[in-house]
């Protein structure tokens, strides 16, 4: 069978299931609230540098008013997952009282015309806002006192395949699916490595920044959450956003806790005003903290 002949109906039922049309959705969104959006871009992979693509690269930037030399940034890492009506992801999630999270912490780097107070150089990670921003992020979406995630799943209704192709009503019995987690773990681990490249690439580019990096998974729908507190499956709720946090090698191997938030496409515009908000908080800390080093300097 050649292409001319395939029905329209499924050629639009496989594309509708890639998450395309979600990357533009979401991108959209960003633009409309005044951020940057780019779709298609890169970053390097692993020692040999493979180039992997990032669905979505969202950015919002600003001079600071007492150093105007630096920008400072914002950048949200997007990969998102789309999926059919007869599928969806799951999350399961502990209360802090169970299993206690590992510290939040973001990717915050910076370089500027003089060392920050505490720091020996003018330039490098900055951890102590790495763990404050990732409180304010929290605390902004309101998810600080949210269970968190421990493991995904995906589930969809049982013999949607062969219903599909029989085209008969699928029913609401549900099964797991064979992948598990792997394409969610998979997402998560895209927009994790492509906010570890960014820490590397903002010092490739010329002047004096401070920069803020989040991983997000988008998720094309409001998604089940299952909590597994004390090791036993309590009721499932369906909701919006969540998130993790994960013990990731980074650049020179060590080890380091970082946060990824979880949101659903329907609630993209909140999860936009939550990341403003930390960025105003962020530039703020900056705004005060290199007026302070220039007055030093000047005394």
């Amino acid at each position: 069978m050649t292409a001319s002949k395939w029905s329209p109906e499924e050629v639009l039922r496989v594309a509708s299931t890639t998450g395309k049309a979600l990357e533009v959705r979401c991108a959209r969104r960003f633009l409309a609230q005044n951020w940057s959006a780019m779709l298609g871009s890169y970053y390097a992979d692993g020692a040999l540098d493979v180039p992997r693509e990032l669905d979505i690269l969202a950015e919002r930037s600003a001079r600071l008013q007492t150093v105007h030399e630096v920008t400072v940034s914002i950048r949200a890492a997007i990969s998102c997952r789309d999926f059919p009506d007869d599928r969806s992801p799951m999350t399961y999630s502990v209360s802090h009282q169970s299993i206690p999270s590992l510290r939040a912490r973001l990717i915050a780097e910076h370089r500027g015309p003089i060392a920050l107070e505490g720091y020996a150089s003018n330039y490098g990670p900055l951890p102590s806002y790495e763990a404050l921003a990732a409180d304010h992020l929290l605390k902004n979406a309101n998810l600080r006192n949210e269970r968190h995630v421990i493991a995904f799943d995906q589930i969809e209704e049982a013999g949607s395949q062969s219903k599909r192709q029989e085209k008969v009503p699928t029913t609401a019995a549900l099964t797991r699916m064979k992948e598990g987690d792997a394409s969610l773990f998979r997402a998560i681990e895209s927009a994790v490595k492509a906010a570890q490249y960014w820490r590397r690439e903002d010092y490739q580019q010329e002047g004096s920044f401070a920069s803020l990096t989040i991983p997000v998974l988008l998720l094309g729908d409001d998604f089940w959450d299952v909590c597994v507190d004390d090791g036993r499956v309590y009721e499932p709720r369906l909701i919006q956003k969540a998130y993790v946090v994960n013990f990731f090698p980074t650049i020179g191997g060590r080890a380091r806790e970082l946060l990824t938030i979880i949101w659903s496409i329907r609630e993209v515009d909140s999860l936009i005003r939550s990341l403003d908000q930390t960025f105003a908080w962020f530039s703020s800390e900056l705004n005060r903290e290199f007026g302070a080093a220039v007055a030093r300097t000047n005394r």
